[in-house]
């Protein structure tokens, strides 16, 4: 199999060369094709995890070291925690609701629950 990109580089000089590349995969078993895919996600998915802290990439591996991610999303911008919060905060949702949201999502849901709880509770009386 044989894939092919029109690949435009600019050379140290400051010219700009473009060809067409043609990377030939004859002979070359699926599980080497799938090492060198994983390459260049990892290397995109790097490019969004400069932009956060460090305790925002611990909050990805929940806490751990292992973060798992779609292949197709590796290179995609990853929301920072404030980020989500003015998201959220544009949205309409008043600041101290957005940050439980974001920061606390079980306690947000321990909370709606209550609250929905009551709702119900009135509404059978």
């Amino acid at each position: 199999m044989k894939i092919q990109r029109v690949v435009s580089t600019r050379l140290d000089s400051g010219e700009t060369f473009t060809a067409t590349i043609v990377i030939d995969y004859s002979g070359v078993d699926q599980q080497s094709i799938l090492e060198w895919a994983t390459s260049n996600r990892v290397i995109a998915f790097q490019r969004s995890l400069r932009k956060l802290t460090r305790d925002e990439c611990k909050d990805l591996a929940n806490g751990g070291n292992i973060i798992t991610i779609h292949a197709p999303n590796a290179g995609h911008k990853i929301e920072s925690e404030s980020e989500r919060i003015n998201r959220l905060v544009g949205m309409g949702i008043p600041r101290h609701v957005a940050e439980l949201a974001v920061r606390n999502p079980e306690a947000l849901a321990s909370i709606t629950a209550e609250v929905e709880n009551d709702d119900n509770d009135e509404t059978d009386e």
